[in-house]
């Protein structure tokens, strides 16, 4: 015995069409609704790579300033391990950690500057996306407003 299912009559195209024209809403447009989200889909797809490209970019600052500091420790080792007066060594390498203090402060600077602009890439994305959506949403009520009042 086959039962018919109440879900199934009510989720049909002509019972929605009259539920949406009880309460003066236009019916919805499938098309619409499927370009929408694929605009969607593609922003997040477009800030998915800006992301991935960022994260890149970090990446290899990261690895420039540890290929630096290598270099700078190798060398601050060799001025150590060399012949010399105690005192000029200790004047050499208070100079250099100052240095080297100073190079740091600036790294964390490049990479706070390179996290902002990331960010920001990637969230005019998201706000460009959501905008339109926005756009698209209030243009279709104000034709909905201007067919009931018709």
């Amino acid at each position: 015995m086959t039962r018919d299912n109440p879900f199934t009559a009510f989720f049909s195209n002509e019972q929605i069409n009259t539920a949406m024209q009880k309460y003066q809403c236009s019916a919805l447009d499938m098309g619409k609704f499927l370009e929408i989200n694929r605009k969607n889909l593609l922003a997040l797809s477009r800030a998915q790579q800006q992301g991935l490209q960022n994260a890149q970019d970090l990446t290899n600052k990261q690895m420039e300033i540890i290929s630096e500091f290598l270099k700078e420790q190798s060398s601050a080792t060799n001025d150590i391990l060399c012949e010399g007066k105690p005192e000029e060594k200790i004047i050499k390498n208070s100079e250099r950690m100052q240095k080297s203090y100073k190079k740091a402060m600036s790294n964390l600077e490049e990479i706070a500057a390179i996290i902002k602009e990331a960010n920001s890439k990637t969230t005019r994305i998201l706000n460009d996306q959501a905008k339109e959506n926005i756009k698209t949403i209030s243009e279709k009520a104000e034709e909905n407003t201007k067919a009931a009042s018709a």
